[in-house]
Protein backbone atom coordinates (compact mmCIF):
# COMPACT_ATOMS: atom_id res chain seq x y z
CA UNK A 1 0.00 0.00 0.00
CA UNK A 2 1.46 3.38 -1.08
CA UNK A 3 1.37 6.07 1.62
CA UNK A 4 -0.64 8.84 0.33
CA UNK A 5 1.98 12.45 0.18
CA UNK A 6 0.35 15.61 1.60
CA UNK A 7 -0.42 18.95 -0.32
CA UNK A 8 -0.02 21.74 1.23
CA UNK A 9 -2.95 25.02 0.59
CA UNK A 10 -1.82 28.37 1.49
CA UNK A 11 -3.49 30.92 1.18
CA UNK A 12 -3.74 34.59 2.83
CA UNK A 13 -6.45 37.16 4.70
CA UNK A 14 -5.01 39.90 3.92
CA UNK A 15 -6.94 42.25 5.80
CA UNK A 16 -5.97 40.25 8.82
CA UNK A 17 -2.88 39.75 8.27
CA UNK A 18 -3.36 35.97 8.47
CA UNK A 19 -2.17 32.89 7.06
CA UNK A 20 -4.18 29.82 6.17
CA UNK A 21 -2.02 26.65 5.79
CA UNK A 22 -3.86 23.34 4.90
CA UNK A 23 -2.56 19.76 4.62
CA UNK A 24 -4.26 18.00 1.74
CA UNK A 25 -4.17 14.33 1.31
CA UNK A 26 -2.01 12.43 3.58
CA UNK A 27 -0.29 13.10 6.54
CA UNK A 28 3.57 13.08 6.54
CA UNK A 29 3.64 17.29 6.25
CA UNK A 30 2.66 17.98 10.05
CA UNK A 31 -0.27 16.90 12.01
CA UNK A 32 -2.46 18.74 14.30
CA UNK A 33 -4.14 18.71 17.39
CA UNK A 34 -6.84 20.96 18.68
CA UNK A 35 -4.28 23.29 19.98
CA UNK A 36 -1.12 22.65 18.19
CA UNK A 37 0.83 21.74 15.62
CA UNK A 38 3.64 19.09 15.52
CA UNK A 39 6.03 19.47 12.35
CA UNK A 40 9.26 18.57 12.01
CA UNK A 41 12.33 20.60 11.97
CA UNK A 42 12.98 20.03 8.00
CA UNK A 43 9.60 20.31 7.32
CA UNK A 44 9.02 23.77 9.20
CA UNK A 45 12.43 24.90 6.87
CA UNK A 46 10.41 24.01 3.96
CA UNK A 47 7.28 26.01 5.02
CA UNK A 48 9.37 29.22 5.63
CA UNK A 49 11.02 28.32 2.32
CA UNK A 50 7.56 28.49 0.58
CA UNK A 51 6.02 31.50 2.64
CA UNK A 52 8.78 33.27 0.93
CA UNK A 53 8.45 32.16 -2.21
CA UNK A 54 4.85 33.00 -2.76
CA UNK A 55 5.94 36.20 -0.94
CA UNK A 56 3.50 35.71 2.35
CA UNK A 57 6.79 36.49 4.17
CA UNK A 58 9.43 38.92 3.21
CA UNK A 59 12.96 37.49 3.98
CA UNK A 60 13.74 40.05 6.07
CA UNK A 61 11.44 38.99 8.59
CA UNK A 62 13.94 36.09 9.15
CA UNK A 63 17.00 38.07 8.61
CA UNK A 64 15.55 40.51 11.58
CA UNK A 65 15.29 37.64 13.86
CA UNK A 66 18.39 36.02 12.96
CA UNK A 67 20.12 39.83 13.72
CA UNK A 68 18.20 40.19 16.79
CA UNK A 69 19.16 36.83 18.05
CA UNK A 70 22.97 36.91 16.76
CA UNK A 71 23.08 40.35 18.63
CA UNK A 72 21.52 39.29 22.01
CA UNK A 73 18.46 41.49 22.11
CA UNK A 74 16.42 38.61 20.90
CA UNK A 75 13.74 37.86 23.90
CA UNK A 76 11.82 34.68 23.91
CA UNK A 77 7.91 35.54 23.41
CA UNK A 78 5.74 34.46 26.20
Amino acid sequence: MEKEVSKLQISRIPTLNVLVIKQEGGRDFFTTTNNGIIISVQQLSNLLWYLIKLEFLSPKVLMGILEDYNTSKFKEPK
